[in-house]
């Protein structure tokens, strides 16, 4: 039977008068040094742990947890919109912070972002003084910069019924992301792109959806609308830093998803020991869309 441990591990932070929380919940025995931890870093920013679950069978070591300002970790709502305060340093110390409290600080571990997650990892692996910490890394739907992201989402703008594409124009010069008109071609957009389950959305997805339309700290860091990036990380790239990752690394994308086969390519230019698989048939959320050989080669991977 698998051991199942949740705790809050004391986060002091810069700025912050009191001692902040990071929650974590851990599938597997900590204490277990013969096997490798997997840290699971969910995307958003703000989405939750929640829809990523599913992947506590990857491995015999598995922790998940809510970053700073979401879910079960301190929230910090008078900090919610200061761009200068939500930056990718902060969570990358948090994780650091949460390995040390966790007594995993002198351990190989593995780390697997989706999305932003995935850009957490690539800042956290990327660090000199870090290399030797880091066995495998996967980046699962991550973009390798911004300014590629947005250029690739008005590629996939241009492939949407005519219809979606002016009702998105207008409400991106009209900065209107609640008029019916801009919600149904989001609509037709995300059940294109983003989650191809029938019913629209998946349960497995529904909360990091719901924690995503209602943070502020969402939109501090990235902004009102997926097409443009506007919030504290508009202008972050990977790209200058990813020779640096050393660990044998896995990039994943599904098909149809938002996040073009370019906005990747960097990480399979310039990451010296990497694989790239590409799903068929799925989008932001392969391990639901396919999850039989989604599950079968990433534990292969780790293995």
């Amino acid at each position: 039977m698998t051991t199942i441990a949740e705790g809050k591990a004391p986060f002091a932070v810069d700025g912050v008068a009191s001692t902040c929380y990071t929650w974590y919940k851990a599938f597997g025995d900590l204490t277990n040094t013969t096997k490798t931890p997997l840290f699971v870093l969910h995307g958003g920013p703000a989405a939750g742990h929640e829809y990523l679950l599913s992947l506590h069978t990857l491995s015999d070591l598995v922790i998940f947890y809510d970053q700073l300002g979401c879910g079960q970790s301190t929230q910090l709502p008078e900090k919610s919109k200061d761009q200068s305060f939500w930056t990718p340093k902060l969570f990358c110390d948090e994780l650091t912070n949460l390995i040390a409290h966790l007594g995993l600080e002198n351990r190989r571990i593995d780390l697997l972002g989706h999305s932003w997650g995935g850009m957490l990892a690539v800042e956290w692996a990327s660090a000199p003084s870090r290399a030797g910490n880091l066995r495998r890394l996967v980046l699962y739907g991550v973009p390798a910069s911004m300014e590629g992201y947005a250029k690739g989402l008005t590629k996939v703008r241009e492939g949407l019924p005519q219809e979606a594409q002016e009702a998105i124009r207008r409400g991106l010069e009209d900065e209107d992301y609640s008029s019916p008109e801009y919600l149904d071609a989001m609509g037709v957009f995300s059940q294109t792109h983003l989650n191809l389950s029938n019913p629209f959305p998946s349960e497995e997805i529904a909360p990091a959806l719901l924690h995503m339309a209602t943070s502020e700290i969402h939109r501090t860091m990235f902004g009102p609308t997926t097409f443009l990036p506007t919030g504290s990380l508009q202008t972050w790239s990977s790209i200058p830093c990813l020779h640096q990752i050393k660990a044998a690394t896995l990039l994943i994308r599904g098909s149809e998803e938002y996040i073009q086969e370019s906005v990747m390519q960097p990480f399979f230019d310039y990451i010296p020991k990497i694989k790239w698989i590409t799903y068929e048939n799925a989008a932001r959320f392969s391990h639901i869309e396919q999850r039989e050989k989604f599950f079968g080669q990433v534990k292969h991977f780790l293995a």
